[in-house]
């Protein structure tokens, strides 16, 4: 006759021992979002925006959690991942100084840039002389501001944010801005202007993902496979969704 207490003991040390297995593989990401509504930014005195909840499910799946910081800018991503504060970044794109400290994950979305002028000023960005002679606005240490530079525009003013750079703008302190489609639309939604006073002209899409850190996948071997496949399966689930 088989011993209780016995059995007992043993489902306790099975319980125990799949539970390490489980802990040892979810492991938790520090990761730092930057300002960059309707993407990440500050909500309600939190971390908000489309893609918090997004990311969270895609770590889910690859089997993590998430702890997240709101930080003013992506130079301020990128500088906690050098000093070993956060594990990763997101929403992200492609670029040479992040590409030497962090790895960019499959595409959870696009990017879509715009250029930004307003429908009563001739500016316009397929104009001869627009590199030359517009004055050029774009948001601080974003991807946008470093591909300007890398292009050599002309670029007058920047600012931390989407809002603050439209209101130049508008006050012809700027000919053109360079931003997300949906980071600018979201800018005139919040402060209550129209649409209809801006032009916007596309200049090119970037896909989208998480940046993490060298380090912690050196730490964590076949962490960007977990969340790569992970990034995999929620565009199956969103695509089989009524």
């Amino acid at each position: 006759m088989l011993n209780p207490r016995k059995i007992c003991l043993a489902l306790i040390c099975l319980s125990t021992c799949f539970g390490a297995g489980i802990d040892a593989l979810a492991q938790e990401m520090r990761l730092s979002v930057p300002e960059y509504l309707p993407y990440t930014g500050t909500v309600d005195g939190k971390p908000g925006g489309t893609a918090i909840e997004t990311v969270r499910e895609i770590l889910r799946k690859a089997g993590m959690t998430m702890t997240v910081q709101v930080v003013p800018n992506y130079g301020r991503c990128v500088q906690q991942i050098k000093e070993g504060t956060i594990d990763g970044f997101f929403l992200g794109s492609r670029n040479i100084e992040r590409d030497s400290i962090a790895e960019l994950s499959d595409a959870i979305t696009t990017n879509n840039w715009v250029w930004v002028t307003r429908r009563a000023s001739s500016w316009r960005a397929a104009n001869d002389d627009f590199k030359q002679k517009a004055h050029v606005g774009v948001m601080l240490n974003t991807n946008p501001h470093f591909w300007l530079k890398s292009h050599d525009y002309k670029i007058t003013g920047t600012a931390t944010t989407s809002t603050s750079l439209l209101a130049m703008l508008d006050l012809q302190r700027l000919d053109a801005l360079l931003m997300p489609e949906l980071v600018f639309q979201n800018a005139v939604q919040a402060t209550s202007r129209s649409l209809d006073n801006y032009m916007t002209e596309s200049e090119i899409k970037q896909p989208f993902g998480i940046y993490v850190s060298r380090k912690f996948i050196q730490v964590h071997p076949g962490v960007m496979a977990r969340i790569n496949l992970a990034i995999q399966q929620s565009r199956k689930d969103s695509k089989t969704k009524p």
